[in-house]
């Protein structure tokens, strides 16, 4: 275990205050837009009752034969469409009920769209295999349980509500259940494929950190210690790491095949959300620039607790808050963070390896959005969780939404 006690003094900051300067869309000087496509959802579903611009809607980046495309996954009412960068026409699922809303797995290769009631009660669910175009109804509610759904890049799902694991085979079927004792599940993610689940047990302190297999067998525990809340879980594609960060107590790294305790942050620094790269190799962290001020300054450091030659760079005095979205291998950054006079308003930026900052979109206003995506409503995967958003895994190629819909952006350096 290391324990790790940064001093944050004479900081170098990179462009400071750029985003005070502008409420317009950023491109710094030295790089340009290179492609910027606008998906309006409306022209493919129409919206779903509870809500006159619900739909459900997430985007990712794929591996296909052809390279690394992009993919946007739209839920209507009676109506799934997939996009794809290398599709000529869009696939297109008809639904046979009402639909609520959905949930996605994080790499963006099956979804279960949720049909409901006003009081979100799911009592229907169809499950959608998008490689391979095949749907299948599924029981959401095993046992008449209202569940929150987990769903694997590999198909698996599994459902979960407080210290209890409803089991399904590899045919979608439901076979039983697994109850832990004196556990309520909070924050609950799990790696791409079907390696662990993580999740916080909320019941008693100190609180704990618990992984579980997808049959709900307990794999290790983790105690949290005298820290603060957990402000969100990040779990590294393969699940080998596993990071915790707190509201006053720094991150805890986890080593996520035993459990044990790889190094911690515990410096009384607050921090939002953390993102790992696809290789595992780079971590994103929004640290304060002095102990005990808000998270408004940026850190990229090795996962490996190698703080040496990190990124650093304050946006913004006025843009504060900072939530990193991902980080890629080559350690681009998209992140979203806050007006500091409305927290309602959002802007999406993009920070370069070197620190700089390359883009950052128009500041939108949350409820000026064209729609409200319900995506993973009943699930706290952070990466899934509200707007549709999804970086390259090696370009500076990103997916956001704007206040008109969906954009697809690739940003270059050099001469247009």
């Amino acid at each position: 275990m290391h324990l790790l006690l940064i001093a944050f003094i004479g900081i170098t900051t990179t462009q400071p205050g750029i985003l005070d300067q502008t409420d317009e869309e950023l491109t710094a000087p030295g790089y340009y837009i290179a492609e910027d496509i606008c998906i309006d959802p409306f022209i493919y579903i129409s919206n779903m009752s509870n809500d006159p611009k619900n739909i459900a809607c997430q985007a990712f980046f794929v591996d296909t034969e052809q390279g690394e495309k992009w993919r946007i996954i739209m839920v209507g009412s009676n109506r799934l469409v997939v996009l794809q960068e290398d599709m000529e026409i869009p696939l297109e699922v008809s639904l046979p009920f009402e639909a609520w809303g959905a949930t996605y797995s994080r790499g963006g290769r099956f979804v279960i769209v949720r049909g409901g009631t006003g009081d979100r009660s799911i009592d229907q669910a169809l499950y959608f295999d998008v490689a391979n175009n095949i749907t299948r109804i599924i029981d959401p509610s095993p046992d008449e349980h209202q569940c929150r759904l987990l769903l694997s890049d590999t198909g698996r799902i599994i459902a979960y509500k407080s210290g209890c694991f409803f089991i399904y085979d590899e045919y979608l079927n439901y076979t039983g259940y697994v109850k832990y004792d004196d556990m309520n599940f909070r924050f609950t993610t799990s790696s791409y494929t079907d390696n662990i689940i993580v999740t916080e047990n909320v019941i008693d302190r100190p609180r704990e950190i618990l992984a579980f297999d997808w049959d709900g067998n307990l794999l290790w525990e983790c105690d949290t210690g005298d820290r603060t809340v957990v402000t969100q879980l990040a779990v590294s594609q393969d699940g080998s790491i596993v990071v915790v960060p707190f509201t006053e107590h720094g991150i805890m790294v986890i080593d996520g095949n035993t459990g044990s305790l790889f190094w911690e942050y515990f410096d009384g620094m607050q921090t939002s959300t953390v993102a790992i790269s696809p290789d595992n190799s780079y971590m994103s962290i929004p640290i304060p620039t002095e102990i005990g001020e808000l998270p408004n300054n940026f850190m990229v450091a090795g996962t490996s607790g190698d703080f040496n030659g990190n990124i650093q760079c304050q946006p913004s005095s006025r843009w504060h808050f900072l939530y990193p979205d991902f980080i890629n291998d080559h350690r681009y950054v998209l992140f979203h963070t806050q007006d500091i006079n409305n927290p309602q308003t959002i802007r999406r930026c993009l920070l370069a390896p070197n620190g700089a900052l390359v883009w950052s979109s128009e500041p939108v206003n949350s409820g000026d959005l064209s729609f409200i995506p319900s995506a993973n409503s009943f699930n706290n995967d952070y990466n899934l969780i509200g707007y549709p958003i999804a970086l390259s895994s090696i370009e500076p190629r990103f997916v956001y939404q704007a206040e008109d819909g969906i954009h697809i952006v690739s940003i270059h350096s050099g001469e247009e």
